[in-house]
């Protein structure tokens, strides 16, 4: 509740001094619910688990927690409103239909970006809640209004065409799509300050659960959206996680681009995807197969607008990192200033020196504690 108000009252060392002791709140309640003690109290458990995950920006967690609510517990009140904000927000839709201005406003700021009516519809309300309420209701007012004021930070809508250097009309296609996100993720605001999504060559340390594979998407996508190539490139070190990464792909991008696993028949690959120069290109492939490919056909390797390396990691691999190495080597001598090349990983030791040793000065490293 402090925090909360430190963030409506926009007071950054009150939030500060505060944050710290969330960690604690975070896991309290996420484990108040799992103990399955008092489950007449799963709401108030998992929203202000919810609500303490949101505001340290560790969104997944809030998200898992939010997904946990029960719709039928989703009335009319302070936690419904609350709980269908965090819907919005993380899956797209509302999980019941009860009448709310505040609702239909937060709807209205998903659809165009307009946040004045939202913020001061959520004002309104947390002063009503303030009068007529119970210490519940003034609670989850409070905490709403925190998370509207985050959520108009890290919206999707303003952020991408800044960090993107893409015009905001561009992007509005993408933005009108039901599976389009909302809210830039801590690990996409990292990559969209360190301008990756403009088409700079980076190594990036992510660890798993953060939003990398959405991570990915945007930067395919921006390279799209600013005319900076039509084909990507995902190398990743296993057949299960290429799987993984083309089920992911097809979702994001449907019917828009071809999405393409390179199959044990590479001669249908090559005539099927190569000869259409129009159409935007994701390929998806294991290093073992792209080293088949670019050792048979190495002008393959021109044809590629961005080259996206997964589990950057497996340059430790006792069997297989030294392949991988050379591998890596082979294309960052070869790369165009045209062509972008990102190398992610959840572990990386010396993430620097890697970020030096491919790109020396023209490299960004995006990492954070």
């Amino acid at each position: 509740s402090e925090y909360a108000e430190a963030i409506i009252n926009n007071d950054m060392d009150a939030q500060f001094q505060i944050k710290e002791r969330l960690h604690y709140c975070s896991e309290y309640y996420d484990a108040a619910f799992k103990a399955r003690e008092q489950q007449e109290h799963d709401q108030e458990f998992l929203l202000s688990g919810a609500a303490a995950y949101f505001f340290l920006d560790d969104f997944g967690s809030a998200k898992v927690l939010s997904e946990a609510i029960n719709r039928e517990h989703i009335q009319n009140d302070a936690k419904g409103i609350l709980t269908e904000i965090l819907n919005l927000l993380f899956i797209g839709r509302r999980k019941q239909s009860f009448e709310s201005t505040l609702l239909n406003f937060v709807k209205i700021y998903l659809q165009t970006g307009k946040e004045e009516q939202a913020l001061q519809e959520a004002d309104y309300y947390m002063i009503q809640m303030d009068v007529e309420g119970s210490p519940l209701d003034v609670f989850f007012s409070e905490v709403l209004c925190a998370i509207l004021r985050i959520m108009i930070g890290y919206s999707a809508r303003k952020l991408l065409p800044e960090y993107s250097s893409i015009e905001s009309e561009k992007w509005k296609a993408y933005f009108d799509q039901k599976n389009a996100i909302k809210l830039i993720w801590p690990s996409q605001k990292l990559i969209g300050e360190k301008e990756i999504l403009t088409g700079k060559n980076a190594v990036v340390q992510l660890p798993t659960g953060v939003g990398k594979t959405k991570s990915i998407e945007l930067i395919i996508r921006s390279m799209f959206l600013g005319d900076r190539g039509d084909t990507a490139l995902i190398i990743a070190p296993l057949r299960a996680l290429c799987n993984e990464i083309t089920d992911d792909m097809h979702r994001a991008f449907q019917k828009d681009v071809i999405i393409n696993q390179f199959s044990d028949i590479l001669e249908l690959d090559f005539e099927s995807l190569f000869c259409n120069k129009r159409k935007q290109k994701i390929l998806i492939c294991t290093p073992e197969k792209l080293q088949y490919i670019f050792h048979h056909q190495s002008d393959y390797i021109n044809e590629i607008d961005l080259f996206v390396f997964d589990e950057g990691h497996m340059f430790d691999d006792e069997s297989r990192g030294a392949l991988y190495e050379l591998f890596v080597t082979d294309i960052v001598t070869n790369l165009r200033s045209n062509q972008q090349m990102v190398l992610m990983s959840a572990v990386l030791s010396n993430a620097d020196k890697i970020c030096y040793w491919a790109f020396e000065e023209d490299g960004v490293l995006a990492y954070d504690e």
